[in-house]
């Protein structure tokens, strides 16, 4: 193991840039911010300014051009850091949504961000715009438990935790062109208080 970084404070959730020559992360010392830095090590660049509690859980855009990410300074809400080429110099952030959103998950295809509200999944547009929002709540009878909504690889099923009514927990495999969900994973194990954690989706395996 080879230590990246040395400032004060506390970082956390690195994620791999898609070309694997860079890792965004959040934390510092005292407001959270959005930091970018050369994968073999180097100085970080802040990419945030965040008042409260600051920015946390950041999101590679498919091409590695954008970042969204969440911030407290309106209500857990959505906002994106970009740029015009990989390398080149990084925007300041711009809000996403105007509502209160956890997640977030770029689509495969580099057309939105998705969130979810408990009772909706919402794609957003890297311009802002609502591309669909689906009722999940109503619909089917399933709320979410926030931000662990992801897509698969190939961009056809949403994976995200939730309780169904009729009492069934677990990971809920979501159609993205429509379709009543199926439970893929059942949290039915009472030696596990809490599997809801973070949800990762592999080519072939979900990770928990």
């Amino acid at each position: 193991a080879v230590p990246l970084t040395d400032f004060p404070g506390d970082e956390f959730l690195p994620r791999w840039s898609p070309d694997g020559r860079e890792i965004v992360f959040y934390g510092g010392s005292q407001n959270s911010e959005i930091m970018v830095m050369p994968a073999g090590g180097g100085v970080p660049k802040v990419l945030t300014s965040s008042p409260g509690r600051g920015s946390i859980q950041p999101s590679w855009s498919p091409g590695g051009l954008a970042i969204a990410f969440m911030t407290d300074r309106r209500d857990w809400r959505f906002w994106l850091v970009s740029r015009d080429s990989v390398g080149g110099a990084w925007q300041q952030a711009v809000p996403l949504t105007d509502f209160h959103c956890m997640g977030p998950d770029w689509a495969p295809d580099g057309s939105g961000v998705l969130c979810d509200t408990m009772r909706d999944l919402v794609l957003v547009s890297p311009q802002g715009r609502e591309v669909w929002r689906r009722d999940i709540a109503a619909t089917y009878r399933l709320k979410l438990i926030s931000g662990t909504s992801r897509y698969s690889r190939d961009g056809g099923t949403i994976y995200a935790s939730g309780d169904h009514r009729d009492g069934r927990r677990g990971v809920w495999a979501i159609p993205v062109a429509g379709g009543t969900p199926r439970l893929v994973v059942a949290f039915d194990d009472p030696a596990l208080a809490n599997p809801v954690g973070f949800l990762s989706v592999g080519p072939d395996r979900l990770y928990l």
